[in-house]
């Protein structure tokens, strides 16, 4: 999101929503992995490579916890709007 544009015409440049919580819950919605800086489609191999990282960290008895972003189109969400 750049906050310098007040009238964006792109996803990229207008308001986002942030999730957090168990990977379950959030990783079920997402459509895209971010891996090094680069986004790339969450496919079968990648669920499967983050699937298999969070069960052994929950075998050490850690919390995993999963974040997720997703960009509003700006036809629908404005910048302006009073409400944000």
């Amino acid at each position: 999101m750049n906050p310098k544009i007040r009238n964006p015409t792109k996803k990229e440049d207008n308001l986002c929503v942030f999730m957090k919580g168990a990977p379950e819950r959030i990783l079920s919605r997402c459509s895209k992995i971010l891996i090094n800086g680069e986004e790339r489609d969450f496919d079968e191999a990648a669920r499967a490579e983050v699937n298999a990282a969070n069960d052994a960290f929950g075998k050490l008895g850690e919390r995993v916890l999963a974040f997720a972003r997703y960009q509003l189109e700006p036809e629908f969400y404005k910048k302006e709007d009073p409400a944000y």
